[in-house]
């Protein structure tokens, strides 16, 4: 079973990397739901970062260094995703379709998200742990509900749907 420390820092590397996804698709659509949308979840995946690493002071563990970059390319690499990810940024502007893309990769990190929090509350004897994740678990849920009403919103409407700020206590 892993060590605590490094369940902590592979959270906090999947928030970086969510940060990074929803800030670089911000720059490159035209909608201010859209990016109203994104920079809330970039915003979020930041938040989180923070409390992880708090988490990880906590119990005593140490943050390992991140270089942005090397996650993103990581990330990326496993979950099949750079060549289209790295598509949409070479754009500059995305057009429907880029956009409908762009959104389901949003929901895949999203997905990514929940199935981690959710498989380490289940399994960890850490509280504190538990207790961060089953929390996250709940929050990733609304986000990637909130990216699926935005998916179903472009496809049908061909806009983006925005988004109605989450409160996450």
């Amino acid at each position: 079973m892993p060590e605590v420390g490094d369940i902590i820092q592979e959270a906090i590397n999947l928030e970086i990397f969510g940060n990074y996804y929803y800030n670089s698709m911000k720059e490159v659509i035209d909608s201010d739901e859209g990016k109203s949308l994104l920079t809330f979840l970039a915003d979020a995946e930041k938040e989180h970062q923070a409390t992880l690493e708090e988490l990880m002071v906590k119990t005593g563990g140490e943050i390992r260094s991140t270089n942005v970059d090397e996650i993103v390319a990581e990330i990326s690499k496993n979950e099949g995703i750079e060549a289209v990810f790295n598509t949409l940024l070479s754009k500059g502007s995305l057009e429907k379709l880029d956009a409908i893309e762009a959104v389901k990769i949003g929901i895949n990190v999203e997905q990514k998200s929940i199935d981690f929090y959710t498989h380490h509350a289940e399994t960890s004897d850490n509280n504190d742990l538990k207790e961060t994740f089953a929390h996250f678990t709940d929050i990733e849920k609304k986000h990637k509900q909130a990216l699926e009403e935005n998916l179903n919103n472009l496809q049908n409407e061909g806009a983006w749907y925005g988004y109605l700020p989450i409160l996450e206590g």
